[in-house]
């Protein structure tokens, strides 16, 4: 097992054990996606006036804005600091979107306040000094007097800090990541709660997560093996929200995790399939499938196939419906294949692995380490999908090209793996506006169905190609190769 895999593993168990004891003695500073926590500031202008609320437990369902400023600063940089948060507030007509402003120390001047303050319903002034000041910093892991600090919050949850630069910085995501954050309520609680609802009671799957976040889940006693994920530029979904449900369990139960700076998690879990959906900071919500697929599990090879071996060599313990065969940044014009895994009679089916791997955009196999002598030849752009509940697999790539000085088509190799049956080849994905395609045409009884793509070229820019798996259609012996029906 990989070193940082069991680095991963130790700190989310350090953390358990944090959790269980109490709070740690040096807390880390609130991350993306860690809950803001529960403070009581008195209030000194707004709705709350004269008292003592907690605005994460009193808008937690809400969306806004947090601002932590001191006490004893200067009321041009203080309003120099807030004039940004004033903007967005204007931009956000919701009465779901708030801005905390939470002047940090003594009793702040009467031209402090005025520098601060805004004649909105959802706009709050508060003072934080004393023993609440010294367990909120402690629970933020942050001095929060010296400087500007400024939190866009949803759902209770920190989506992205701001230190004083970053809110004077014209450039600055902050208008952004406040729309995001709107957005994120329609898709977690899009309902505000009633008014004589208990607003710091959970409701909805995030209001029931951990209040600090790992990058490892430990589902069951094993060993942790990464699982990874890819956007739709093929990007990894660094520092994004996952939510974890088991498929097998009535009703599914949910798991969060957040994934690292690679996209990925440490994740322990038993066989069986769980549906992963992911919230990637500014960007859409995404959902994908993943199997623990057992390393051991290899079906038997149907008939001749050089350079089968390769199929098992590397794979990964987690497999999802959609992975990258090619990073975001390798060269070459970006292609999408994807398709459906249907069986003998026609119906999608789940759970099979598929196999692929092609040249870069010159035409070579570029090379891969670390791998068996067939995987080498097999090069670094290659991976696995897992067809989801409705057949689907997506792999996300370049074009792949041609053989330098030979005329042979542009093509991707597959292969599937058919757990408790066989393992084959199929015909390569080639393109149908390929010049070469002349000299070497498909073939008219095509392993797994026809390999015959037309590719088409999307709004940004990159190349879509579908390509359907029929299971054992024109493989010889098929039959004979497993059981059960297909």
């Amino acid at each position: 097992m990989r070193l940082w895999t069991y680095a991963l593993l130790f700190a989310a168990l350090l953390l358990t054990f944090d959790d269980a004891r109490g709070a740690p003695a040096s807390p880390r500073p609130l991350q993306t996606w860690d809950a803001l926590p529960a403070f009581d500031p008195l209030h000194l202008a707004g709705a709350y006036r004269g008292q003592r609320v907690c605005p994460m437990c009193t808008h937690g369902y809400d969306a806004g804005l947090v601002l932590f400023l001191p006490s004893d600063g200067n009321p041009v940089d203080a309003a120099a600091a807030i004039a940004p948060m004033r903007r967005v507030r204007a931009q956000i007509d919701s009465p779901r979107f708030r801005v905390f402003v939470i002047l940090v120390g003594a009793t702040p001047t009467a031209e402090l306040l005025d520098a601060v303050g805004h004649a909105h319903p959802q706009w709050y002034v508060a003072q934080l000094d004393g023993d609440e000041r010294t367990a909120a910093e402690h629970d933020f892991g942050l001095a929060l007097g010296d400087a500007p600090i400024g939190y866009v919050f949803a759902q209770r949850r920190l989506l992205r800090r701001y230190e004083r630069s970053a809110l004077l910085d014209p450039a600055s995501t902050l208008a952004h990541d406040a729309g995001y954050a709107m957005q994120l309520l329609d898709w977690l609680h899009p309902m505000p709660l009633p008014a004589d609802a208990e607003h710091d009671r959970p409701q909805g799957e995030l209001w029931l997560a951990p209040s600090r976040l790992n990058e490892a889940l430990q589902l069951a006693d094993a060993v942790p093996e990464p699982a990874c994920f890819q956007g739709d530029d093929g990007a990894a979904l660094a520092q994004a929200l996952l939510i974890v449900n088991e498929a097998a369990s009535a009703p599914p139960r949910p798991h969060w995790a957040r994934t690292n700076s690679q996209g990925c998690v440490a994740l322990a879990a038993d066989p069986g399939r769980y549906r992963v959906t992911l919230y990637p900071l500014g960007e859409a919500r995404m959902t994908r499938e993943l199997l623990r697929v057992d390393p051991t599990d290899q079906p038997p090879v149907l008939g001749a196939c050089q350079g089968c071996e390769a199929v098992y060599d590397g794979r990964p313990l987690h497999i999802a419906s959609r992975t990258a065969l090619a990073a975001g940044d390798e060269p070459g014009e970006r292609l999408h294949l994807r398709g459906r895994v249907l069986g003998t009679h026609g119906k999608p089916v789940a759970g099979v692995q598929v196999y692929a791997y092609q040249t870069d955009h010159a035409g070579h196999y570029p090379p891969l380490d670390g791998a068996g002598p067939a995987a080498q030849r097999h090069g670094r752009l290659r991976g696995w999908a897992i067809s989801d509940t409705q057949g689907r697999y997506h792999f996300d790539s370049i074009r792949p090209g041609h053989y330098p000085g030979r005329r042979v088509p542009q093509h991707i190799h597959l292969h599937v793996i058919e757990p408790g049956r066989c393992t084959y080849f199929l015909d390569n994905v080639v393109f149908a506006d390929d010049p070469y395609l002349a000299d070497e045409p498909p073939s008219e009884q095509p392993r797994g169905g026809s390999g015959l793509t037309r590719p088409e070229r999307s709004a940004d820019g990159s190349w879509q190609v579908q390509r359907d798996i029929h299971l054992g259609r024109h493989v010889s012996d098929y039959d004979e190769c497993g059981s059960g029906d297909r």
